[in-house]
């Protein structure tokens, strides 16, 4: 149960400094989240380095001993046949193995599981459940849309670090990078994924650029330190340890590449010159870190009693310690480090230099081994196992066994693994028949054993039916000696490209049952779902009556990947809620091109073949017009536009417009109608009367034009509006600018009969350096608000430091100071909305509401995210940063009633007759599954109305609408679409 406090009645307004004080909140309890099935430790806690512990020399098991098996261990659960196993249609790279062998992360390309786009993520496979899982997904179950850079496991395969951009992978993650060419541009971070509890931390960075090309970084093998940089992080204290030096500064070079010995020792590289005595010239050098001593050693100085330290060209790139950190490999082409003959290889820069080769570095001992001895190729990508007997790496080489090997680039790059004790190299990337991969291979990750080694690969010969024509992962198997490929999905093909759904045979499938009680039904729709929330702004659906809904299916796809918001074919159709579906006609290529409803005259409108159609509920045509599309409803449901002709639908009357020039379809893009529905007006810049027939499209108004177009693919024009009874218009400009002849910025009130404009901005004498102003007209067009931004000389200000609320035609004029961001308008025009910021950055400040006189009074401490204002009456819900509560407030009577819940709120709507609310949250289990849950308000401001839960929780619900009578609601959720009666 939920309380609620009682709605205070405060004074009525009494001045600008009038604050309405706190009341008490309610508390709704969401459901529990579901148990986690714990992930058993795959390799031993990292038990804190113990500085008395000697190194102790590794053996080798006799060589009479088989190879054992490893611990491969099944989390109990009930026995469930794994799903079948799809190639991915993208690259897969950088694989990292756990202990056991059993978790392999990697990066891909690829569509696997719910990544719906080409970006690079993480994934990691399950080799005993055989599942792929996404670990960058976004909160509330998006699909990412920024490539991450590089990323780590953890030795017990329960961790997994990465660097992203992307701004929702955790709640609170703000664009704190923002710029002026870029102000919705996050910072860099490194998130750290727990595959046991579901759960992402960030560590913020705050890098703008990235790193530049390093995304190396590691974990510890219990998860808990993260290693990046010179810099170490503590996940249990939050505390972050750097790399020592001798004058107490950062390196003076490039350091990078770290790993962690389970001792916590860790190695790295680095072409500083100031961390240990001696080290000059700025070449790239192995260190190791102690850190429980905090000595810090080169390791990469040649055998102990030479005394040689490393002239050559440098690092490859990666290294590797065993896991008690006694021994390290690494990739060099100095020529100092041992005195074995190397070979040369030719240079990209068509000199020949040094072959990189492998060295073995024995801490204890202090001695360096060649491993790849007289190789005639590159050696890279070292992989250590556990106890540094196997090494296994990337080489280029012919004679390092007795394979036949092929040089011609690129079909050379192989993988090898070496044995310390025994000094056996084998080829390791081989078809079934035994023959080698037939292209490059490269980055290998060993096991603690030795048993397992995961690769990267081009080759296409390595496992059967290899078609995708893309690297993928494979994992080799020492002891069966097979080879599988794991960068797989469990999702099914994906084709390409992809085939159209067929309307006719979707028709049928258009029926909704009843899954829960007699309020909830569904209409299940794979494989595509239905249309984006956002896409042409018409959304997956609309109600066209209280039993009928236009939906809009997705059929298939214009580009070869599945991009849901990508651009999409659809076939829309009227489904009754009882039964039965017809599909409308099939629109043209355009996807944007879509029927419209008029409630007026209860008619679907769709065109084809030179016409127009009214078709009834039933499907049935009832009158016939010329035109095509696009098609534009007039407000009252009863005037069109059909590209260039004027419908009058209750008279019959029809007018069509004769283009100027040759300029392309003229689609009068989201057309601001008169009162009349006689004339419209659309940016940018086109004007039709129809009683006057006249008719112009402009590029530019003499004086004014549009500065910059940066519009997405789906830009149907900004929104425009007629104002000061209907003799002039204001647009509000979505993703363009406008200038003036002088390259000001300008906000044009425009006069579209006589095709002149002012400009607002020389009228209020603001200075050159506001930019992007918007002006927020109310419903009635006799105000509108303008915010502004500024440039000023070394920065950009997002708020000018004044707002203006604009009375039209007499231009009065109410100032109010400081960073404002605009909340919207009350439905009758009489009272705005918004936020004053302390801190833009940070968006903190305090929410405000105002009549049309000026007078203002506080209604919030915090500043509000989301406004949604009633429909009907001059009451507004307020949506906060903090998104577990929701502020209710009466503008007139200032009534207030704040209403918490134990999950963010997602998204909040009136009822149409504005007695209710319906809000849905966002609530995540341990596991990283985010559901919603729907909650009807029945009257907010009454502190005897309860929240009532309307739906189960369910994944990704978004685009939530009444039904015209509000006694229904739809909603989409993944693939399907949901009903809800309310009782």
């Amino acid at each position: 149960m939920v309380g609620c406090a009682d709605g205070m009645a405060t004074p009525a307004l009494s001045g600008a400094e009038a604050a309405v004080p706190p009341t008490p909140t309610v508390k709704l309890t969401t459901t529990a989240a579901e148990p986690v099935t714990a992930i058993p430790p795959a390799y031993p806690a990292y038990p804190g380095p113990a500085a008395d512990t000697p190194l102790t020399a590794y053996p080798g098991p006799p060589t009479a001993t088989p190879l054992s098996t490893p611990t491969r261990r099944i989390v109990p659960t009930p026995f469930q046949p794994p799903p079948d196993p799809y190639e991915s249609n993208g690259d897969s790279f950088q694989p990292h193995i756990s202990a056991d062998g059993r978790i392999i992360a990697f990066l891909s390309a690829g569509f696997l599981n719910n990544d719906k786009n080409s970006a690079v993520s993480v994934f990691v496979r399950d080799q005993i459940s055989q599942t792929t899982t996404l670990v960058n997904v976004g909160f509330g179950n998006a699909s990412p849309q920024i490539s991450v850079n590089g990323a780590a496991l953890s030795a017990n395969g329960r961790t997994i670090a990465y660097y992203s951009f992307e701004g929702d992978l955790v709640p609170g993650d703000e664009m704190d990078c923002a710029s002026e060419n870029d102000p919705m541009m996050s910072c860099e971070d490194l998130f750290i994924y727990d595959r046991e509890t579901g759960l992402t931390e960030r560590i913020p960075l705050g890098r703008g650029q990235g790193l530049g090309g390093d995304y190396t970084l590691a974990l510890s093998a219990d998860g808990r330190y993260v290693a990046y940089g010179f810099t170490i992080y503590d996940r249990e204290t939050g505390q972050t340890e750097t790399i020592p030096t001798m004058d107490d500064q950062p390196p003076d070079g490039y350091t990078f590449a770290p790993q962690f010995a389970a001792n916590g020792d860790v190695a790295f590289v680095s072409r500083a010159d100031n961390l240990v005595p001696g080290d000059e010239g700025g070449f790239f050098d192995v260190f190791v870190w102690e850190r429980q001593t905090g000595q810090l050693n080169r390791i990469s100085a040649g055998n102990a009693d030479s005394g040689m330290s490393s002239t050559g060209e440098g690092y490859w790139g990666e290294l590797a310690i065993s896991s008690d950190g006694r021994y390290l490999a690494y990739a060099s082409t100095a020529s100092n480090l041992t005195p074995d003959p190397l070979a040369e290889c030719d240079s990209y820069l068509g000199y020949t230099r040094i072959c990189y080769n492998i060295y073995l570095h024995d801490r204890e001992t202090g001695q360096t081994r060649l491993i790849t001895l007289h190789s005639d190729g590159d050696n890279v990508n070292p992989s250590l196992s556990a106890d540094g007997r196997f090494l296994a790496f990337s080489s280029r080489a012919t004679n390092l066994t007795s394979d036949a090997l092929s040089c011609a680039f690129p079909t050379c790059n192989q993988i090898f693994r070496h044995d310390t004790q025994t000094s056996q190299t084998t080829l390791i990337s081989r078809a079934p028949g035994g023959a080698p991969g037939n292209h490059e291979s490269y980055r290998p990750a060993i096991s603690a054993d030795g048993r397992f080694i995961a690769y990267t690969s081009n080759s296409d010969n390595l496992v059967p039916d290899d078609t995708n024509n893309a690297s993928d992962i494979f994992l080799y198997d020492r002891e069966s000696g097979q080879t599988e490929r794991v960068s797989l999905t469990d999702i099914g093909p994906i084709p390409d490209p992809l085939p159209d759904v067929d309307a006719a045979a979707l028709l049928p499938r258009l029926a909704f049952r009843t899954v829960s009680g007699e309020s909830l039904r569904q209409l299940h729709l794979p494989p595509y779902g239905f249309r984006s929330d956002d896409y042409c702004q018409r959304g997956p659906f609309q109600w066209l009556n209280n039993e009928y809904l236009l939906l809009f299916p997705v059929t298939g796809f214009d580009y070869w990947y599945a991009n849901p918001a990508g651009v999409q074919t659809t076939q829309p159709a009227v489904v009754n809620l009882n039964g039965g579906a017809w599909a409308v006609a099939s629109p043209p290529a355009d996807g944007c091109d879509l029927p419209v409803w008029s409630a007026a005259l209860g008619r679907l409108i769709e065109a084809g073949d030179g016409e127009v159609r009214l078709r009834d509920l039933a499907g049935a045509v009832t009158a016939v017009y010329p035109g095509s599309y696009p098609l534009d409803l007039a407000p009252s449901g009863r005037r069109l536009l059909a590209n260039m002709t004027w419908i009058d639908l209750d008279s019959g009357e029809t007018y069509t417009f004769v283009p100027k020039s040759e300029k392309g379809r003229i689609r009068f893009p989201r057309p601001a109608w008169a009162a009349d529905e006689r004339r419209f007006f659309s940016c940018c810049f086109e004007y039709g009367d129809v009683t006057t027939g006249e008719h112009w499209r402009r590029s530019e108004i003499p004086g004014f034009f549009v500065g910059g177009m940066d519009a997405p693919r789906d830009y149907l024009g900004s929104a425009s509006y007629w104002v000061a009874d209907d003799s002039q218009l204001l647009i509000r400009p979505e993703a363009i600018t406008f200038m003036g002849n002088n390259n000001r910025s300008v906000v044009p009130l425009i006069d579209p009969a006589a095709q002149t404009f002012e400009d607002v901005t020389k009228r209020l004498n603001l200075p050159d350096s506001v930019v992007n102003c918007v002006p927020n007209v109310a419903p009635d067009g006799r105000h509108f608000w303008l915010s502004c931004g500024q440039h000023l000389e070394n920065d950009y200000l997002f708020h000018y430091p004044t707002s203006y609320l604009i009375s039209l035609p007499s231009f009065d004029v109410i100032t109010t100071t400081g960073a404002i961001d605009f909340r919207g308008w009350s439905a009758n025009s009489g009272f705005v909305a918004y936020a004053q910021l302390d801190d833009e950055q940070a968006h903190t400040g305090t929410t405000w509401l105002m009549n049309m006189d000026g007078r203002r009074w506080q209604i919030d401490d915090e500043a509000a995210r989301h406004t949604h204002w009633n429909p009907t009456k001059p009451i507004a819900a307020f949506r906060f940063e903090e998104a577990q509560r929701v502020l209710f407030v009466h503008a007139v009577t200032q009534t207030r009633r704040e209403i918490r819940f134990d999950a963010p709120i997602a998204g909040l709507v009136w009822q149409p007759d504005g007695m209710g609310a319906a809000v849905w949250d966002v609530a995540c289990t341990e596991q990283g599954r985010c559901n919603g849950r729907i909650y009807l308000l029945p009257n907010p401001l009454n502190p005897d109305s309860e929240p009532i839960p309307l739906t189960p929780p369910l994944p990704d619900v978004h685009t939530v609408r009444w039904s015209p009578d509000g006694t229904r609601l739809a909603f989409v959720s993944g693939t399907d679409l949901y009903t809800v009666e309310i009782k």
